[in-house]
């Protein structure tokens, strides 16, 4: 289940233009930018698994890769600052005792 929420949620920065991908031939050869179009896939798991996609079947999940994708170091490290920090969290739910136990239960011990 996480691995689908992930992969969506990736799915999803992509296609709202917040990820920049780009795909090279898995021969070696020149990269080339892969528009969010090519992201609009029911089944984005198998395509983030193999970190591959066949370019002129790219809606095909299960075809034959003839590209190996990559994604933008800076917006992925962008992307990953936008969500809260652990502490924000705590901060947001700090007023329900409910969603706070909640929220220790899902997270880790805070160290700070």
């Amino acid at each position: 289940m996480i691995v689908q929420i992930c992969a969506r949620t990736l799915q999803e920065a992509v296609l709202e233009g917040k990820l920049e991908t780009s795909a090279r031939p898995l021969t070696g050869g020149k990269p080339v930018l892969l528009r969010p179009l090519h992201w609009e896939t029911d089944t984005p798991v198998p395509r983030m698994a193999s970190r591959c996609l066949k370019l002129d079947d790219w809606c095909n999940v299960l075809a034959t890769s003839t590209h190996r994708i990559f994604v933008n170091r800076n917006d992925v490290e962008e992307f990953l600052a936008s969500f809260m920090t652990q502490d924000e969290i705590y901060d947001a739910v700090g007023a329900s005792a409910r969603a706070r136990k909640r929220a220790v239960e899902v997270l880790p011990v805070s160290t700070s």
